[in-house]
């Protein structure tokens, strides 16, 4: 072989020359080794709205998240529940951070008065010397810094996941087993099944639409810190949004109320599997979770308070006066 046709990315690495190997008149062989070099592709990191803030003006209000909204609202023709979904999801990418916080240990001043003096030292044994000391004091703000921290999150349970980071990470990596996804959809199969028979529409329907103050109370209770739906909606975005975009949103919720058509996204629910177990063999090893929309969650807490108010039921039974009570 004379020529070798490739691309420019193949990069040559080492070439010998055998003469044992009799290959025509020239009795010569050439081994060359040669590889394309690649790199790894790097992830973006999808933008997370747990614990997303919108960005406040300075009277301290989310003026420039709320107008966007109203703009987007004003622009668009339908309301249907994916228009609202991408119009809180723009809205919130573009005038919100995340106000996760980050746990950064800082050195103390005469720590970094010291790594200074290291740099600048050219003697070896003062090197030695100051690179023991910096060990030692490292070592104790370090530990001291953690107990704090330690102390502080455990008083808050939505920055407990934030604890692992204190925990000793071994050398490897631990990968999970998982069965198959066939196995996976039994199971939640054999948990949910139930009669899917569909309900029948009323001639006329008695119950009264919902308002906008009651679309505000369970907007209120939703539950915040807690991660993204599939879109990665939470309910920080919905709880900041404008009152126009709640009036759409209330038109939504009571035109599904009359005519009994829910969204498509809605019947789609995505299940997460947690191990329950270091080494999982078994589908019943893992824990199902179930990831809501965050509109159809919203709309559950909706339901929820218009059920429960005046509900009071009391009854007697062996003797005994028992009482129920919704609790939202």
């Amino acid at each position: 072989m004379d020529y070798i046709l490739s691309s420019v990315q193949l990069q040559l690495v080492q070439v010998k020359y055998d003469f044992a190997m009799p290959i025509g008149l020239d009795h010569r062989c050439v081994h060359c080794t040669m590889k394309i070099p690649f790199r790894k592709k790097r992830f973006r990191k999808q933008f997370g709205f747990k614990c997303w803030r919108p960005i406040l003006d300075e009277h301290g209000h989310p003026t420039s998240y709320q107008q966007h909204i109203c703009e987007m609202i004003a622009s668009s023709s339908t309301s249907t529940a994916s228009d609202l979904e991408n119009i809180l999801l723009r809205a919130g990418v573009k005038h919100g951070t995340s106000g996760r916080q980050r746990i950064v240990f800082s050195p103390s001043e005469h720590l970094q008065q010291l790594r200074v003096a290291r740099k600048q030292t050219v003697e070896q044994h003062l090197r030695k010397d100051l690179s023991l000391q910096i060990r030692q004091i490292h070592r104790q703000e370090l530990k001291q810094w953690k107990s704090n921290q330690l102390n502080a999150f455990l008083g808050n349970p939505s920055r407990w996941k934030d604890l692992r980071d204190y925990l000793l990470r071994p050398s490897g990596r631990r990968s999970v087993m998982y069965p198959h996804l066939d196995d996976f959809a039994s199971m939640l199969e054999g948990l949910f099944v139930g009669p899917c028979q569909p309900l029948q529409r009323p001639m006329r329907l008695t119950e009264p639409g919902w308002d906008l103050s009651e679309l505000r109370f369970a907007v209120q209770r939703l539950k915040t810190g807690k991660c993204g739906d599939e879109l990665g909606l939470t309910a920080e975005l919905l709880k900041h949004a404008p009152e126009e975009f709640l009036n759409t949103l209330l038109t939504m919720y009571n035109n599904v109320l009359v005519t009994g058509e829910r969204p498509e996204s809605w019947c789609k629910t995505l299940f997460s599997m947690l191990p329950k177990k270091t080494r999982p063999l078994q589908p019943a090893d893992f824990r199902p979770i179930a990831n809501i929309r965050l509109f159809y969650k919203d709309l559950e807490r909706l339901k929820l308070f218009c059920a429960s108010q005046g509900i009071n039921i009391s009854w007697l039974e062996n003797g005994w006066n028992f009482e129920f009570k919704v609790k939202l």
